[in-house]
């Protein structure tokens, strides 16, 4: 009787569990089926579907179809590059965290989709982080476009890798161009860091000069155009007086106190 009784048991927990197993995958399939469908959406985001759109993006990675922009494309080079400008990008973001910012749509599931979008945002627009994501994308872009020349025709391939070549030879002539750029930048950059340290280092002699000689800022002044006397005083003591009133007629007063060389500074008298 207990055999009989545990045999009908298992038949009948077997047939649950088949019956539920089986309702769980097709939950999984049609899950999977939505998730396809929203990956091959090419419409605008709007506000009933930017949530589950922007978080399926997020968790693939795909930071590029997370913003509705276009994603990277590989040059004749073989390097992956993305033609989208900044200006394009904050375009982008602005239009969607309009749906989603939590002033909007106070739910959950909107603030955790701002936060990834976000996310996605400050990452294109940091050139360290967006060349490596670029460079992630070089293997599947390569794969893709290998597969695209086996389908076509012998004539068709000839024709294509002639206008491959050169754009190639175009390519490199505008990398050495641009490298030749950036060094004639990074050179300009070094000077004027030198003209900028050297101003501060004689803003720094002229000051400790003024204040050895005991003049004020406003007393240091160059000789005038109508030929007034100045003061030449070093910073060590010496004095030296030149007084005109035409410009014609000078005179010299030398201190006595002082035989040290030092930085020369001019006071108007």
């Amino acid at each position: 009787m207990d055999r009989l009784f545990d045999k009908a048991f298992n038949k009948a927990h077997g047939a649950v569990h088949a019956v539920t197993g089986s309702a769980v995958a097709k939950e999984k399939e049609a899950e999977q089926s939505k998730d396809d469908a929203l990956r091959h959406l090419t419409t605008p985001m709007t506000a009933t579907d930017v949530v589950d759109r922007i978080s399926l993006a997020y968790k693939d990675r795909d930071f590029f179809r997370l913003l509705q922009l276009p994603g990277p494309n590989l040059n004749d080079l073989g390097k992956a590059e993305w033609p989208v400008t900044s200006s394009e990008l904050s375009k982008a973001f602005r239009k969607l965290s309009i749906l989603v910012h939590p002033d909007k749509n106070p739910t959950e599931e909107a603030r955790q989709a701002f936060e990834q979008l976000k996310e996605a945002y400050n990452e294109l627009r940091d050139p360290d982080k967006l060349a490596a994501r670029l460079r992630e994308a070089e293997p599947g872009l390569q794969r893709s476009a290998e597969r695209a020349a086996a389908t076509a025709s012998m004539s068709e391939r000839v024709e294509l890798n002639a206008a491959a070549e050169e754009r190639k030879a175009k390519l490199r002539q505008e990398e050495a161009r641009n490298f030749q750029l950036e060094i004639q930048q990074q050179m300009k950059r070094r000077q004027a860091e030198a003209a900028h340290k050297k101003q501060r280092a004689q803003s720094s002699r002229y000051a400790r000069a003024s204040a050895g000689s005991g003049n004020s800022d406003d007393e240091l002044r160059g000789l005038g155009e109508n030929g007034a006397g100045v003061v030449l005083s070093k910073q060590g003591g010496f004095d030296r007086r030149l007084n005109s009133s035409d410009g014609k007629h000078m005179q010299a007063h030398v201190s006595e106190d002082s035989e040290s060389d030092g930085d020369y500074t001019r006071r108007r008298t």
